[in-house]
């Protein structure tokens, strides 16, 4: 289910303007997320919110072209907004922040599953479900 949700999500993003490399990363997010899902059959508190760390590397796909190809991407960015925007866009994010915006998509997505969690775990206390 996740690993749709990620392909989805990534077709989405395609749809909207950003590379492929989004659906790439979204499935395979999504294939990771649903791996540690079924370990733990689904039941694991702990392990749903490591499947939404997981799954947020998807986010990563909408960076992965300046990273992989950047010279190229540059060039497009230069003939479509400007050599202004490119030359800011290049001393913003240079080859060294790549993998901190990695570690970044998978904390945040850490701590999205801890909200979630504790919101789910109020609101089944009330319901007297939990």
């Amino acid at each position: 289910m996740t690993a749709i949700m990620g392909f989805l999500i990534g077709l989405i993003m395609v749809f909207f303007g950003n590379g492929y490399l989004t659906m790439v990363t979204g499935l395979v997010g999504g294939l990771l997320a649903d791996v540690i899902l079924k370990k733990a059959d689904y039941k694991s508190a702990k392990s749903t919110v490591l499947s939404c760390g997981v799954f947020s590397i998807w986010v990563f796909g909408n960076f992965a072209p300046i990273f992989l190809n950047r010279e190229s991407y540059m060039v497009m960015l230069t003939e479509g907004y400007g050599a202004e925007y490119a030359a800011t866009l290049n001393t913003y994010m240079p080859m060294w922040i790549a993998p901190i915006l990695l570690v970044a998509c998978f904390v945040f997505g850490l701590v999205g599953g801890m909200i979630g969690k504790a919101i789910c775990k109020k609101h089944f206390q009330r319901a007297g479900i939990a």
